[in-house]
């Protein structure tokens, strides 16, 4: 496998999130955090 591969399509976070309220954002990556724990249970 090359070292050189990379993503044809990279967005930044403002693209991701972008109009979002903060506290949107917020909560989902509380969700994200509790996924993760339960993962690697």
């Amino acid at each position: 496998m090359s070292d050189s591969w990379t993503w044809d399509y990279d967005p930044d976070a403002e693209h991701v999130v972008g109009g979002m309220s903060h506290e949107v954002v917020t909560e989902v990556e509380r969700l994200a955090e509790q996924l993760t724990v339960l993962r690697t249970r």
